[in-house]
């Protein structure tokens, strides 16, 4: 296991107020305000984001500086949690994914602010952008439980890529992606493409053994991965079960015919792509590659990914998707004696 502000650490102490099983809602009135500095927007207008809810009342526990501290992000909402209602993240998936640790320790709900690049847990959350929208959550959202992916031992909220995507991600910068938003990653794609050759793999699902050459494999935790693209309609944050695929085409420009079938969430097994379902998958490569975890290199393989169900829980507004589909998952668990 890591250490605080790396990882997996402790157990989730007993959710608070506000449960998606009676339809409460929270009515958050303490925070802790988090904004990511490397997300698109997260670093801009901080004083006026705080001004706004300190005018609703809403009482903020950490003040600017340490929101400064943003890569012990884990740390601060441990230190606070016995005094916070929620914690509310404006910025993108790698902003989330920061505080995942904290979240996970402390049982805190959080709010998300959408200020990344592909925004993608909002996307299929269905949270709405604004500060206004936010502010609307935290009073009347329901808190939704949403499952993790892990691996090896580092939390992600989305996808886990090798391959393409692991390279496109170490080589963009910040301020690309603040520039030019989902652009920079189809900049650094065009640039790295070509020197991209297929890796050989072994990929075990569930103790299913596969062997293939790739040039990315994702693993998928959630609806959404890259700019809104999709392995398949039914995935959601809320089903106990990763996805995966595996790009078998042997030339990078063979996988551009896939966009289609990505953008409709209508992948199939296929000569150039391999996808997977289950709860456990384990990638062995000949030599150890880098891994992204929605969209920042956390570690290399091998890599073993496993779901945690319901490990964090996420505020949406009453009438999202997310509530509801939330609402049925916890509606399915048989109860207990």
């Amino acid at each position: 296991m890591q250490q605080p502000g790396n990882g997996l650490v402790g157990v989730a102490p007993e959710m608070k107020v506000g449960n998606v099983n009676d339809g409460s809602a929270l009515h958050a009135r303490r925070i802790v305000l988090l904004l990511g500095r490397k997300s698109r927007s997260g670093g801009d207008g901080e004083a006026e984001i705080r001004a706004l809810f300190e005018k609703e009342g809403i009482e903020i526990l950490n003040s600017a500086d340490d929101t400064q501290a943003h890569t012990d992000a884990s740390g601060l909402i441990r230190r606070l949690a016995k005094d916070a209602d929620a914690v509310v993240v404006g910025g993108g998936d790698g902003s989330v994914n920061q505080i995942l640790p904290g979240l996970v320790d402390t049982g805190l709900p959080f709010c998300l602010i959408p200020l990344g690049t592909a925004n993608n847990l909002a996307r299929t959350m269905e949270i709405p952008a604004g500060i206004s929208a936010t502010l609307e959550t935290l009073k009347e959202g329901h808190p939704c439980p949403i499952d993790l992916g892990v691996a090896n031992d580092h939390l992600f909220v989305n996808v886990a890529g090798i391959g393409l995507s692991a390279r496109i991600n170490a080589s963009t910068p910040s301020h690309w992606k603040k520039r030019f938003g989902p652009l920079a990653f189809v900049i650094s794609a065009f640039k790295l493409a070509k020197s991209m050759v297929p890796f050989r793999v072994t990929i075990e699902c569930d103790g299913k053994l596969i062997q293939s050459r790739s040039l990315q494999i994702s693993i998928i935790n959630g609806r959404y991965f890259g700019n809104g693209l999709s392995i398949s309609d039914d995935h959601s944050l809320h089903d106990n079960e990763l996805a995966a695929f595996s790009i078998r085409a042997r030339r990078w420009w063979e996988a551009i015919f896939l966009i289609p079938a990505f953008l409709t969430g209508a992948v199939k097994n296929s000569e150039k792509v391999l996808v997977l379902r289950g709860r456990t998958m384990k990638i062995t490569t000949k030599r150890p590659m880098k891994v992204d975890l929605d969209g920042d290199i956390q570690t290399v393989t091998p890599l073993t990914v496993t779901v945690r169900p319901g490990a964090a829980r996420i505020l949406c507004p009453a009438n999202s998707a997310g509530a509801t589909q939330a609402a049925l998952h916890v509606a399915e668990i048989p109860a207990t004696a």
